[in-house]
């Protein structure tokens, strides 16, 4: 069992690129992924994998430096309650992450 089973992890720009490949990978190391980005249907597409995965996650729609809508988007999340994401997820400012989670990340392609 993954020690992020359970946790809540949260990824700004997780629409694409690195930070689709991290929230794909968080949610393999078992975590309960909550994913940000400014466009619904990149986010609907990586939704999507994540729950194929059989990952809890939810896509929440924001542009982070709006840092009044993040907050309230962070605070409107179902994934385990806002108050159950560690503080800096609540801050919501960082998309980078230490996953310390075998095997290594792999490039993330679409179809």
């Amino acid at each position: 069992m993954s020690h992020l089973h359970g946790r809540v992890a949260l990824v700004t720009g997780a629409t694409q690129g690195l930070g689709e490949g991290v929230a794909l990978r968080l949610a393999s190391c078992r975590a309960q992924v909550a994913i940000n980005g400014r466009s619904e249907e990149r986010g609907a597409h990586v939704l999507a994998a994540l729950r194929a995965r059989g990952a809890r996650a939810e896509f929440l729609p924001a542009d982070v430096s709006d840092r009044e809508r993040a907050r309230q988007g962070v605070e409107s999340s179902e994934i385990s309650g806002s108050a159950a994401m560690p503080a800096e997820a609540q801050r919501a400012r960082s998309n980078t992450a230490a996953i310390p989670c075998p095997p290594p990340i792999h490039m993330v392609s679409r179809p």
